[in-house]
């Protein structure tokens, strides 16, 4: 989607370096956001990238690109490519700690979630206009980091629990 605009303000002959900006920060931030993760809760690494991926759909919402503001498209590619390395690396670290014992089942689930949502964007990317696309994808998102807070909640409250029981025995 974000193609849709360096394709139509700045050429299609710009969408290689975009991606190419896109996969540098992607790369660069998924190694960085797992070796930080041993130093920052994890919570604050979502918290960082559900805002500043709501801050990059909100921007693209109110911006009308033109080719005069080169700096921006990079700097779109690559706030995107920061907010995917978190989600890919942190979701996948995430689940193979919630599904210790049953990774193959959990990451196959996931990878078929993930398989049906590509399928899903890539029918709707040229029925619907790019506005609603931001809308969609800002609900996902808010949806998805909703979730993600109800889950951490969850997990913090069972081991706050599990260790009341354990001292409890001793």
């Amino acid at each position: 989607m974000y193609m849709d605009f360096v394709g139509c303000a700045w050429g299609i002959r710009y969408i290689g370096y975009m991606m190419a900006c896109f996969h540098a920060a992607n790369s660069s931030c998924s190694f960085l956001s797992g070796w930080l993760v041993k130093y920052v809760d994890r919570l604050y690494i979502f918290i960082f990238a559900g805002l500043l991926h709501a801050s990059t759909l909100l921007a693209m919402f109110f911006w009308h690109p033109t080719p005069d503001h080169a700096w921006a498209f990079f700097v779109v590619a690559g706030a995107w490519g920061i907010c995917d390395a978190v989600w890919q690396a942190q979701v996948n670290g995430l689940l193979g700690v919630l599904s210790e014992g049953k990774e193959e089942a959990a990451f196959s689930a996931y990878k078929v979630t993930e398989s049906v949502g590509f399928v899903l964007a890539y029918f709707i990317s040229s029925r619907l206009c790019t506005v609603y696309k931001l809308g969609i994808l800002m609900a996902l998102l808010l949806s998805g980091v909703t979730a993600y807070f109800v889950l951490e909640f969850l997990l913090r409250k069972k081991r706050v629990s599990t260790r009341d029981r354990r001292s409890e025995k001793s």
